[in-house]
């Protein structure tokens, strides 16, 4: 029996950002295509901040490309991968589901998580607010490694990220994780002491 399980993201209603309106056409059409399907929509990864780099610099930095004040929820991706075991191995019970994900009980910014792991690493991270189109040029060479021969509409996208987020952030909630894996979901403090722990 086919079965496709669609990795989207949270909240893809939100018009303003066309990463997510480009993402609710695709689960729009999976929806329409027959296909028994699942839809996992994540928030913001714990796992993209390079906290084994932190650990290992004597003067940390962070360059921030949205205001660190704004408030986000995130996801472990070990949380993702549990919620991912769950729908592969149940199937049928997940057909035609969608599911936000959250691990995060509280919206935590990421001047907040900056605190946390400057308190477990023992060394301060300081922020470097960078100025709009320096933060356009970071999300692009985050999502593509360059900022050279990208169109326009590449460029729109992580402009409308960078505004967006640093006004309105994105924020969930963390129920439907913890029903999905059986278990409680990965507060931010524990998975800066596991990532820490893997560094040993």
């Amino acid at each position: 029996m086919k079965h496709f399980i669609l990795s989207s993201v949270l909240h893809t209603q939100l018009d303003k950002m066309l990463n997510h309106s480009c993402k609710r056409g695709v689960e729009e059409r999976l929806i329409e295509s027959g296909l028994p399907y699942t839809i996992l929509q994540p928030t913001t990864f714990m796992d993209n901040l390079p906290i084994g780099m932190f650990a290992k610099q004597e003067q940390p930095v962070f360059p921030a490309a949205w205001s660190t004040d704004t408030k986000f929820s995130w996801i472990a991706t070990r949380d993702l991968a549990a919620a991912m075991h769950t729908v592969l191995v149940g199937r049928e019970k997940h057909f035609y589901a969608q599911y936000p994900l959250v691990s995060t009980h509280v919206p935590l910014s990421f001047g907040e998580a900056m605190h946390i792991i400057s308190s477990k690493t023992g060394r301060e991270v300081k922020i470097e607010q960078l100025e709009f189109r320096k933060a356009v040029d970071a999300v692009l060479l985050r999502l593509y490694g360059t900022t050279d021969g990208l169109d326009q509409r590449t460029r729109d996208t992580a402009q409308r990220m960078v505004l967006y987020y640093d006004n309105r952030g994105i924020v969930g909630n963390s129920n439907v994780l913890e029903w999905l894996i059986g278990r409680g979901a990965t507060q931010f403090v524990d998975w800066v002491d596991v990532k820490l722990g893997e560094l040993k």
